[in-house]
């Protein structure tokens, strides 16, 4: 029998075009044999056969292997630090770090090229309408997109400023990766994959680099729990999955990750690991998550912004012909759409927490119809619904915020005062998700569902009991 580096040499050399799909053999070739047969050519600096091998693992679905790991362990809780010599785009993770500079254009980085090459136009589009302050993002802040074609869930495409002797930036290095963490947390991701951050363009130093990730990840993993420090990190980070990733052709930042790895496994008391001074804590003003509003607000400095639709638009004419298919006799006096940027993050945030099990056939989210009264109008809007309130009109289906398919049933609960004065109605995004019938009894949800609904066949009612799984999109006054 052929050594095994003979065999993925003649492997190799079976497949000619990379970008079709691997013969049958291939999938249990990369798991049962490339693993091993890529430590040994590790270590002649075949990166030729390296490479190739790599494309095979992202073609057949299989993980690029493990290189060196840090494994912590401290109170119950348990964090793998990979090093993964690969390319960043064949990584499988629930979240890949980007760099990218403060213009937000990816195709003037080499890491963010091969993001943008791998991942397909609406990565640029996403990240370009994101809402930053003055158009630009700053040093120490992440803008967000969904990965597209990559193999992840979301991008967080942070900001660095170039490296100078005085060793600046490394404090944003070491804020940018606490975010990274704290978001990927609360967005309940459990893999995060890190890049090299700095090492290209910018000049980082690549022994500062690896020491400053490693020392943040840990420190946000084994935080004390309901303990919020100053660089944003919240409770335990549950990302316990950070893959480190290193380009196979960055030989001198390969050298140097390598290196710390494997003087961090070594007995405490032998390890020559070199001490860099802690960055200073970050001011929490600084934290800045950018989400992609959507393409119809109009641009705005202010947080919060009520738009009058004109009369002739396609968003005035779509939601009045909704209005009026159900209430057919109604005026429609005003629609004012909604930009309230806070609120658009919350939910944008809860709707990406919700994307995860979601079953087949399901819509993750519906437009539905809120009636109320005038002077609670102001305070969703500004504040978002309240489901504390839940009771003052019934709760049948559960304690939370109720919505429905059909305007005829809201009208119920639009109250006037008189027959001439005007009624108000929300036209809401809600997470309905997975449902299940709700009772009188729900004051919470079931685990696995996102809403209660009056019945699961065509239901036309839904309860939510997150406030933030609802954006009120649009008011509407009526007669």
């Amino acid at each position: 029998m052929k050594p095994l580096v003979a065999q993925l040499g003649d492997k190799v050399h079976q497949i000619t075009d990379a970008t079709q799909k691997p013969p049958a053999w291939c999938k249990d070739f990369v798991y049962k044999a490339v693993p091993r047969a890529l430590h040994i050519l590790k270590t002649t600096e075949r990166l030729d056969v390296i490479t190739s091998v790599l494309k095979w693992f992202n073609l057949v679905g299989a993980e690029p292997p493990t290189n060196k790991r840090i494994i912590k362990q401290s109170g119950g809780v348990s964090v793998y630090i990979d090093l993964i010599i690969a390319d960043i785009t064949d990584i499988k993770a629930d979240v890949i770090v980007n760099s990218v500079g403060k213009e937000k254009d990816l195709s003037s980085g080499k890491l963010s090229k091969a993001l943008l090459d791998r991942a397909g136009d609406g990565l640029q589009e996403s990240l370009s309408s994101t809402k930053v302050a003055l158009g630009e993002l700053a040093p120490g802040e992440v803008a967000v997109t969904p990965g597209y074609k990559l193999r992840c869930r979301e991008v967080y495409h942070c900001c660095l400023p170039q490296y100078t002797k005085e060793k600046k930036g490394l404090s944003d290095l070491s804020c940018v990766v606490s975010r990274c963490l704290n978001l990927a947390s609360s967005s309940k991701h459990t893999s995060i994959a890190v890049p090299a951050l700095g090492c290209g363009g910018l000049k980082y130093s690549p022994d500062e680099v690896i020491a400053t990730i490693v020392t943040e990840i840990l420190r946000c993993a084994f935080l004390p729990e309901n303990e919020d420090d100053e660089k944003g990190c919240t409770k335990r980070a549950r990302s316990k999955n950070v893959k480190i990733v290193v380009q196979p052709d960055d030989s001198d930042v390969k050298e140097a990750f390598i290196e710390y790895f494997n003087e961090y496994n070594k007995p405490r008391g032998d390890r020559s690991i070199k001490k860099y001074p802690q960055a200073p804590h970050c001011d929490k003003r600084e934290v800045h998550l950018a989400v992609a509003c959507p393409k119809t607000w109009h641009e705005t400095e202010s947080e919060y912004t009520e738009i009058s639709l004109p009369s002739n638009s396609y968003e005035f004419c779509e939601i009045s012909d909704r209005l009026k298919k159900d209430l057919p006799n109604s005026q429609i006096l005003e629609i004012l759409r909604i930009q309230n940027k806070s609120l658009y993050i919350q939910f944008e945030f809860q709707k990406r927490r919700s994307q995860k099990n979601i079953q087949s056939g399901r819509e993750l989210v519906q437009t539905l119809w809120h009636g109320t009264e005038r002077h609670v109008i102001d305070q969703i809007t500004s504040n978002n619904f309240n489901r504390s309130f839940a009771g003052k009109n019934g709760t049948a289906h559960g304690h939370g915020c109720y919505f429905s398919t059909t305007a005829s049933y809201s009208d119920s609960y639009s109250r006037k005062r008189s027959q001439t004065a005007e009624k108000f109605m929300i036209l809401a995004d809600v997470i309905t998700g997975n449902y299940c019938e709700g009772n009188q009894g729900h004051k919470t949800i079931p685990d696995g569902y996102h809403s209660l609904v009056n019945k699961v066949y065509q239901p036309t009612i839904f309860v939510v009991f997150n406030d933030c799984s609802a954006y009120p999109s649009y008011v509407i006054k009526y007669r």
